[in-house]
């Protein structure tokens, strides 16, 4: 989906070129700040801003290719695998002219009739289609993966996946803010949020919801600014997407239909008019649903029912995470996401985010209702919605599967929104008293390159362990919280095994920290040379060494006895993952 959608994505930046010098003048006035650097008088001449965006690009890829493969296994990786493989099994079924290759060997899994069949299977209504051509990479002529490659494949699929929606983004705010560096900022924002940065080369379930949920919300916004039914037309199949990935994503329907709804209103149009336009797009939506998700295709209402009951009574997970130094389950504890929300994410953006929801509510006020207020705006405080009511849902819904901060990556896109909109109400607002205009023009390009300079630095300083990032705020208090939930961590503790234990062949505990096997998973993912030198147990007490994720263990100092810490990863004096060896 995300290949099919490219062309669209390099033809919208090719229109955003010659339309950003439109409204040049206007937007200028508006932003006077940045406006000598942000386009020239000349629309001939290069835009600056698309092509330090492009040039932004091409450096997170690069980057990107190099750093993809430097992380750990997780818990729930495999899972994935055999959810999608099953998919791919009744897929085939329902295909005639893929008979011929049924025989698609799957790593780990074998060929497809050996995997339970989808109506029956536990998991059928997990979604899973938006990494679906990954399991078929083994098709192409000459491709035959093993595990490691395959898995290898599946994270650079995921960090494209987050490329490509981090394209749709700075295409909504080019189209938003055509002159100014706006959407500059916000692309560095996404891209330089450290947790975000390290999860999408390897999360296949949270990052890809929230890449699609962002590829969903940039079409409602693009739609705001001029309501394109091009726009519209892009929201449905990247809704399917979002809606398959989590039954979360259905939210965006509901409020994009009332969202066109008012938009249109306010311009007069008609109310038949205005409902049919509606209704297309209930329709549209729904049956790109469909077509996107594989279990509905029998309308089975038996078995879609008991999918979802399944999904629906899910036993309580979660109920003993590390909060504040004390294990709690979050679904009793209103204020858990949004304490890690404002833990974990740059004190800059959260700043700029709250004068975004300032700057958007004083105009409503100013305006005295929403007819009169910009379609911007009224994006923001369709965003500031969005996380309200999706906040609101989790905690009195008490949703077993919402139990951490990276179940709710989600509400992170219409906060970029918001603080993307922060930054462009703060530099405007100083631009507009020239007494002040030089002084706060040093205060913002200030506070971008330090507050950038330096989170770069530290995801570099602390690779490949970026995903452990605490802001200043929550860097005292790190050790009392989760730093490690997937046991991502376990690569540098078993490559550091590797080489300063002298025994052939370590007996290697994986389950220790209660990861499930993470530890095994990345054993697969590295050279044999160094697997090879492990044999995987899951008790413990038979075991040689182990790796320790401190998932939800307070302070920095596990023991375990019988065995003796040789080496602990820490991030900010905060412990991430600890290596021991049998006394």
């Amino acid at each position: 989906m995300a290949v099919a959608l490219t062309p669209i994505f390099v033809l919208n930046l090719r229109r955003m070129k010659v339309m950003g010098t439109r409204r040049m003048n206007a937007s200028s006035r508006r932003n006077p700040i940045f406006w000598n650097l942000a386009i020239l008088k000349d629309w001939k001449r290069p835009d600056f801003v698309l092509w330090t965006g492009i040039l932004i690009f091409c450096v997170w890829l690069a980057i990107g290719l190099n750093f993809f493969d430097d992380y750990g296994g997780f818990t729930d990786e495999l899972v994935e695998v055999q959810t999608a493989s099953v998919n791919v099994k009744y897929i085939f079924s329902k295909l005639p002219m893929l008979a011929d290759v049924r025989s698609l060997k799957l790593p780990m899994y074998g060929e497809l009739d050996e995997l339970p069949d989808l109506l029956t299977y536990k998991d059928r209504v997990y979604g899973v289609t938006a990494l679906l051509p990954t399991v078929f990479i083994n098709l192409l002529p000459g491709v035959s993966l093993n595990l490691a490659q395959f898995l290898k494949f599946r994270r650079l699929y995921i960090f494209l996946t987050v490329v490509f929606a981090a394209g749709c983004f700075f295409v909504y705010l080019r189209r938003r803010w055509q002159c100014g560096w706006t959407p500059v900022f916000g692309l560095a924002v996404l891209i330089l949020s450290p947790r975000f940065f390290a999860e999408s080369f390897y999360n296949s379930k949270d990052i890809v919801f929230f890449a699609w949920f962002l590829i969903a919300l940039s079409c409602c916004g693009a739609y705001m600014v001029d309501r394109s039914r091009q726009a519209i037309g892009f929201f449905l199949p990247a809704f399917a997407l979002t809606a398959n990935a989590r039954y979360f994503g259905f939210g965006l329907l509901p409020a994009f239909l009332a969202l066109i709804a008012l938009s249109e209103a306010r311009t007069g149009r008609p109310l038949k008019e205005i409902l049919r336009l509606e209704f297309l797009t209930l329709v549209g939506s729904a049956a790109c649903f469909y077509l996107v998700s594989p279990y509905l295709w029998e309308m089975n209402l038996g078995s879609i029912l008991s999918g979802l009951t399944f999904v629906t009574n899910l036993p309580g997970i979660g109920d003993a995470e590390l909060f504040l130094g004390t294990l709690v389950a979050p679904r009793d504890v209103p204020l858990y996401l949004a304490v890690w929300i404002g833990i974990t994410t740059p004190v800059f953006y959260l700043l700029l985010f709250l004068i975004g929801v300032g700057g958007a509510i004083s105009s409503v006020v100013r305006q005295n209702g929403l007819v009169k207020v910009s379609g911007g705006v009224l994006f923001d405080l369709f965003s500031l919605g969005l996380i309200l009511v999706y906040y609101a849902l989790i905690v009195l819904s008490k949703a077993t599967i919402y139990h951490g901060w990276r179940h709710a990556y989600f509400l992170y896109a219409p906060m970029l929104v918001l603080i993307a909109s922060g930054f462009d109400r703060l530099s405007t607002a100083i631009g507009r008293k020239p007494a002040w205009a030089k002084v706060g023009r040093g205060i913002v390009i200030a506070g971008c390159v330090l507050s950038f300079g330096f989170t770069a630095f530290w995801i570099a300083s602390n690779h490949p362990l970026d995903f452990a990032y605490f802001n200043a705020i929550g860097r005292p208090i790190a050790s009392g919280f989760s730093r490690d939930s997937w046991g991502v961590g376990s690569r540098p503790c078993i490559e550091y095994l590797a080489h300063a234990t002298s025994k052939e062949q370590l007996q290697f505990g994986v389950n220790e920290d209660l990861t499930y096997g993470a530890s095994e998973f990345t054993l697969w993912a590295l050279p044999e040379s160094v697997s090879s030198r492990f044999r995987v147990v899951w008790k413990t007490e038979n075991a040689d060494a182990f790796c320790y994720s401190y998932k939800n263990y307070p302070g920095n100092d596990y023991q375990r006895p019988g065995f003796r810490l040789v080496k602990t990863y820490f991030v900010d004096g905060a412990a991430v993952v600890g290596a021991y060896v049998r006394e």
